[in-house]
């Protein structure tokens, strides 16, 4: 199924009427959707994924384990692989409740506005982003998600809080993430961040559609 949703994709119903959503201007790239579960929660989990291989296979089956899709269906959204990582046979028998995957421009960024709009047409409350590369924690799911219920609007994952860790993380990038990244948006933003650069992270609905942040813009591309 190829979407580009101010054309071809019908839009879901379920949206709060304190919503609002005005989505006519968005820029989303088109994508391909396979769905394996209808929509059962209110929040999700998007991956981010490019020929990820093993890695992704063996988170998914961590997020098994872990019981990840009790508490928030689970989308992949792929920005085109080739190593046959992503079978749908695979996918579905994982708890994966849809394929998203960009035959549009753009790079992570154009992933993220894919899946995101995708989420955020369907009704759901809040968005967990989790890399596809087998590196975080997957209990830390189930905390985003709680943080959010209690209307916090941004959780920002840490690999230098205590208990977290910085795995095959570049020695530059590390530096320049601590050192320069996150003190300067500590410094505009007025909050103390230990790690800006991490792609674990949770968003509410009401922060996504904050006419403020206007996060689909076609500017996001990389």
């Amino acid at each position: 199924m190829l979407c580009r949703w101010s054309r071809h994709c019908k839009r879901s119903r379920v949206f709060m009427e304190t919503d609002r959503l005005q989505d006519d201007d968005w820029a989303v790239p088109e994508f391909r959707l396979t769905s394996y579960r209808e929509r059962s929660l209110d929040y999700c989990v998007c991956i981010p994924v490019i020929n990820e291989g093993d890695k992704i296979r063996r988170q998914l089956g961590r997020m098994r384990e872990a019981g990840v899709h009790e508490i928030a269906d689970i989308y992949i959204l792929d920005g085109g692989s080739t190593d046959g990582s992503l079978a749908d046979d695979f996918l579905r028998s994982h708890h994966v409740s849809a394929l998203l995957v960009k035959t549009g421009p753009g790079k992570l960024s154009a992933q993220l506005r894919m899946g995101y709009a995708f989420a955020l047409r369907a009704g759901y409350r809040g968005i967990v982003t989790i890399d596809g590369n087998d590196k975080d924690g997957m209990e830390a799911i189930a905390g985003i998600i709680e943080r959010m219920r209690a209307r916090v609007d941004f959780v920002q994952g840490s690999r230098y809080q205590p208990g977290g860790q910085a795995l095959n993380t570049p020695l530059v990038r590390g530096l320049a993430s601590r050192l320069i990244h996150a003190p300067v948006l500590s410094v505009a933003a007025g909050f103390h961040y230990t790690d800006t650069t991490n792609g674990f992270r949770g968003y509410s609905r009401r922060l996504l559609l904050d006419p403020r942040v206007r996060p689909f813009r076609d500017v996001f591309e990389t």
